[in-house]
């Protein structure tokens, strides 16, 4: 059972295993209660919040109805918000930057894709 849910302590620890964890609001998708991606938010400045993802490898593209679920979810909690998102298109998946698009965020300098409420 796929579900999304809040990120605790713990989740982060199972997902993050011996990497640090981040200071982040964030999102969690579970696959039969094991951590398989995770979603969010971390302060950029007292104005602007950036917008992250990731995910065990293959899972953004094998679960991919559930990724654009998780995205519209953490969009929907930070316009509830009257938040400001930066975005950076990542790299290693060329349909990152649709996406972005997609979800409401413009390209400013060709780098980041920033999006306000």
């Amino acid at each position: 059972m796929i579900e999304i849910v809040p990120a605790t302590t713990e989740l982060l620890r199972a997902y993050y295993q011996d990497r640090s964890i981040p200071t982040v609001r964030a999102f969690m998708v579970l696959e039969d209660g094991q951590p398989l991606a995770v979603a969010g938010f971390y302060r950029l400045d007292s104005e602007t919040m950036a917008v992250f993802s990731e995910s065990v490898s293959g899972a953004a593209q094998t679960h991919k109805k559930t990724a654009l679920k998780l995205a519209r979810h953490i969009m929907q909690f930070a316009a509830a918000r009257g938040w400001k998102l930066k975005a950076k298109a990542s790299q290693d998946l060329p349909t990152s930057s649709r996406l972005l698009e997609h979800l409401g965020f413009r390209q400013n300098d060709g780098e980041y894709a920033s999006w306000t409420r």
